[in-house]
């Protein structure tokens, strides 16, 4: 759970806005200060510089920090020029800034002497400004937090069925189709970022029909990242050619991507933004002999974009790599936290689900022969749920699982 103190531009509009977890901090804020400041909020800065923010770790670090919500094409004013400019824009006729600016004749002459010095300062700092336009420009696909859902445009007995809380595979379809077509009236070229927004609002207005499920109907996820998904394949989907090209060299061979994809389900947090926490850090938490102190799951945290980058290579670390650079990783603690974080989920459940779902995917396993009926007889249905998971992805559950938490002395209950 975060706090932040937000205001506007103008530093006339002020609210705290608290944003819970999960979820992604930056959009959620971003579409309740706009909310709340009723504003069409798109990128956020530092009120004491202008100091843009764009990502979500930075943003939770400075949450201490006053910040400013900027609209589209605005840019950050200090609180003294911003005091010139109100002040330029009092007067018996109550003119605004812009209209000071016009051709109309100015009786004032403390108004023109307003608007001079306002715009001797903006020439004075035109090199920060001119850095913090571009910084916004470079934020430009936040403005996707103004983009509405066209509900409007979707069937009413599509809409009744989501009012309904019904998953209708047909419907989510559809509204997914409808809604890119929507989108690609705004911008042939979409970003990422855009579909998650949109996924949010999507799951925020409707959460029981975009929630993810398993087949016993057990809540696997509140739905943002499927639907972000099939938001992003559709989008693709439209953009393909009608022609297959004569020669095709994509940048991951395909074999790779099919082993990425497999790698990286389940994996919310799979590849966070780069950050390098430093050398300190890392040296403290590999040598760090209390792991149950609140320091040293701040030192995991701090570190962890490091560790998935080391861990993402494109030449995976073996395991003896991964015990000479990140040897915590092998403490029990570490381990639980890691899962977790990387997941989204609580690896305390995991012996449970795997109990609940054994025999299903054994099943599942003997049905595509991946498994024969012998198997099944030899061990207990969680050992061989096990096989079934690494012969499907083509892992060595003797050869990696089991040598990770034997090896190096590392044990972990049921």
């Amino acid at each position: 759970m975060h706090l932040f103190k937000v205001w506007d531009q103008t530093r006339t509009k002020k609210g705290l806005i608290l944003i819970k977890e999960p979820g992604n901090v930056y959009v959620d804020l971003i579409l309740k200060a706009s909310q709340k400041l009723e504003i069409n909020g798109a990128t956020v800065v530092l009120e004491s510089d202008g100091t843009p923010v764009e990502e979500e770790e930075i943003l939770i670090a400075v949450k201490h920090e006053t910040l400013i919500l900027l609209e589209p094409g605005q840019v950050w004013l200090s609180s003294q020029s911003q005091c010139e400019i109100s002040e330029s824009s009092s007067g018996p006729n109550n003119h605004s800034f812009m209209s000071l600016t016009s051709t109309e004749t100015i009786a004032s002459t403390k108004s023109n002497e307003c608007i001079s010095g306002a715009t001797e300062f903006l020439n004075n700092d035109s090199s920060s400004l001119d850095s913090t336009i571009q910084a916004s420009n470079c934020n430009l696909e936040f403005s996707w937090t103004n983009f509405v859902i066209p509900w409007e445009k979707i069937p009413q007995d599509m809409l009744q069925c989501c009012a309904q809380g019904k998953r209708d595979k047909y419907a989510i379809t559809e509204i997914v189709h409808i809604v890119v077509n929507e989108m690609k009236q705004i911008s042939e070229s979409i970003p990422s970022k855009a579909f998650k927004i949109v996924s949010f609002k999507m799951v925020d207005k409707y959460p029981a029909t975009f929630r993810d499920y398993d087949d016993d109907g057990v809540v696997l996820g509140d739905g943002t990242a499927s639907l972000k998904t099939k938001l992003q394949e559709r989008y693709h989907y439209l953009k393909r050619p009608h022609k297959r090209p004569v020669s095709t060299s994509p940048e991951t061979p395909l074999h790779l991507a099919k082993i990425k994809k497999n790698a990286t389900a389940g994996c919310a947090q799979w590849a966070p933004p780069y950050q390098k926490a430093g050398a300190a850090a890392k040296n403290k938490l590999n040598t760090f002999l209390d792991d149950a102190s609140d320091e040293f799951f701040h030192l995991l945290e701090e570190t962890f974009a490091e560790q998935r980058a080391f861990i993402n290579n494109v030449d995976p670390p073996s395991i003896t790599n991964i015990k000479d650079q990140w040897p915590v990783l092998f403490k029990v603690e570490a381990i639980k936290w890691h899962f977790n974080k990387v997941t989204n989920g609580n690896i305390s459940n995991l012996t449970t689900n795997l109990q609940l779902k054994a025999e299903k995917i054994v099943n599942f396993g003997l049905q595509h022969k991946i498994i024969i009926s012998k198997d099944v007889r030899r061990d207990s249905a969680e050992i061989i749920a096990l096989e079934v998971f690494a012969r499907y992805f083509q892992e060595n559950i003797y050869g990696a699982f089991y040598l990770k938490f034997q090896v190096y002395n590392v044990f972990v209950s049921d």
